[in-house]
């Protein structure tokens, strides 16, 4: 009996072979990624279409590609396959979030740098230079990134892949530092790829720095993994290594341990210090003080020394960021600082001008005491005790004397001193009273008129003075002065003795604390009339 011919084994071989390699061949030539997505109870196809797809793809397009036999029917968590090109896709925008100060943005396709408020929107294309500033962006996956003071970046591509959460971020570090705190990727299509003049640096999620100008960069990772590019290969870099190109032998390096700073700690006396056990191999450490409610840097520096101590601060909740610096300019992790000032404010010790004395306003200074340099004061002068008629106050200043920011006119006076310590709480000191006293105008006699044996003396009126006291004497030094005479008005009708020679003089009379001295004397004579 015949049966069919079977095929020679070279053949068979040769056959499978042919098949096992299809898939491989398939994927070669249709490289294009694809985004899985799991269809929800009740969902349609057509609304995934619409949701998810480029304008001129449809959505039965996925009904072939996924070879869906029920595509009406689709039960919850049915896989449906998508390539990445035919994703919706759109340009994002990254938000200019915090600066220190208005940093320069240069737009797209322009020339002019001009200063930008926060928070602003920056688009593709689009150059931002800190210069003094500190400055944090925000792209529209949630990572951030903070470029420091001297820092130039040009955003490159922002890219939205619909509705998926897939963001494609590419931006160029041209000059200066910035720390960047990513976003995990979604996969695939999913990148944050930072461009520097010597290296590229591509990320799946993470937090690390990096540092560049035209001749060095590099890159500290202090949280998951960073892939590094450049002229003479690449480098996988974990948490805790750094790597610099340009500069060295190429070798991946650890970075430095981290201090350990002291816990949460509260300040109700400044100075604030804090000590660190110092770090072997590290000559420097890189301090920054913020604010722990904003994250805005208030002061920052380097030390040599392994402890700060802060002279004036309000009260407020801080944080101190410190990172240990190796020789090789690579920085620790951050090791941070909690702590609260809470100052409550003494009152000053009041030194002079002594309760009750009179002063002449010449010659007026106000001196106190106060427990410390931190503690601020003013000083308050008033008319009554209560101090609700104020007459002037001088500004918070770290002074412990002062004169009167107006001149003060003869009077009685109430003063005390007001301190003020971390910037919210107040002590106020005992009043005390004194007495200014001032001086009127001077007066002279303007005018002498003769009649009937009689003078009548005229002088000039002095602004302020509520009476005048006028002295005769038979001598012009007035040392024998015959009478004295307190008037109302500037005026006197005087009956002399004739054929004598008189001298006259007048001051000007205020309050108790106000008068003025004699003016130039007047001779007077009354010629005795002839019968």
């Amino acid at each position: 009996m015949h049966g069919v011919p079977r095929p020679p084994l070279r053949l068979l071989f040769w056959l499978i072979l042919v098949i096992s390699l299809m898939p491989l061949t398939l994927q070669a030539e249709n490289p294009d990624p694809e985004w899985i997505y799991l269809s929800r109870p009740g969902e349609h196809l057509d609304v995934i279409g619409q949701r998810y797809l480029k304008p001129e793809r449809h959505w039965s397009d996925l009904i072939q590609y996924n070879a869906l036999k029920e595509p009406y029917l689709l039960k919850p968590g049915t896989p449906i396959r998508i390539p990445v090109s035919w994703l919706n896709q759109g340009p994002a925008a990254a938000t200019l979030l915090r600066a220190s100060r208005s940093p320069l943005i240069r737009r797209a396709h322009t020339q002019a740098w001009i200063e930008t408020a926060v928070p602003s929107n920056l688009l593709v294309g689009d150059e931002v230079k800190t210069a003094e500033a500190e400055v944090t962006l925000r792209f529209a996956d949630g990572s951030e990134v903070d470029l420091a003071p001297g820092t130039h970046i040009i955003l490159n591509r922002m890219t939205r892949y619909g509705a998926t959460g897939m963001m494609d971020t590419r931006f160029k570090l041209i000059e200066g530092s910035i720390e960047n705190r990513v976003t995990p990727i979604r996969e695939p299509a999913g990148r944050y790829e930072v461009t520097t003049p010597g290296a590229v640096a591509a990320v799946r999620g993470t937090e690390f720095r990096l540092t560049a100008d035209n001749q060095v960069t590099r890159a500290e990772v202090t949280e998951g993994r960073v892939e590094l590019k450049s002229a003479k290969g690449a480098v996988t870099l974990e948490a805790g290594q750094g790597f610099q190109v340009g500069r060295g032998d190429g070798l991946i390096e650890s970075l430095p341990e981290a201090p350990v700073l002291p816990a949460d700690s509260l300040f109700e006396i400044l100075p604030v210090s804090i000590t660190w056990t110092e770090v072997k191999a590290v000559s420097q450490y890189r301090w920054r003080l913020s604010a722990a409610d904003s994250g805005a840097t208030l002061i920052d520096g380097q030390t040599s020394e392994p402890r700060l101590a802060f002279t004036s601060l309000s009260n407020g909740d801080y944080r101190l960021t410190v990172r240990s610096v190796g020789e090789n300019g690579m920085e620790s992790d951050d090791a941070v600082a909690a702590f609260k000032v809470k100052q409550n404010a003494p009152p000053a010790e009041l030194q002079s001008p002594a309760d009750g004395t009179v002063h002449p306003e010449q010659s007026l200074k106000f001196q106190w005491q106060t427990q410390s340099a931190a503690v601020l004061s003013s000083l308050e002068i008033s008319h009554s005790a209560d101090f609700a008629s104020l007459v002037t106050r001088t500004g918070f200043a770290a002074v412990n004397e002062t004169r009167p920011e107006v001149p003060l006119r003869p009077g009685i006076y109430y003063w005390r001193v007001v301190t003020l310590a971390g910037g919210d709480t107040f002590a106020y000191t005992p009043a005390r009273m004194i007495k200014i006293s001032g001086t009127l105008d001077e007066t002279r006699i303007i005018a002498v008129n003769y009649a009937l044996n009689r003078a009548k003396v005229y002088w000039r009126q002095v602004a302020g003075a509520s009476a005048y006291e006028l002295q005769i004497a038979e001598d012009e030094f007035f040392s024998r002065i015959t009478s004295t005479l307190r008037l109302l008005e500037p005026s006197a009708t005087l009956d002399l003795s004739p054929d004598k020679s008189w001298y006259v003089r007048v001051r000007a009379l205020g309050d108790e604390l106000t008068t003025s001295g004699f003016g130039p004397y007047e001779t007077v004579r009354i010629e005795n009339a002839r019968q």
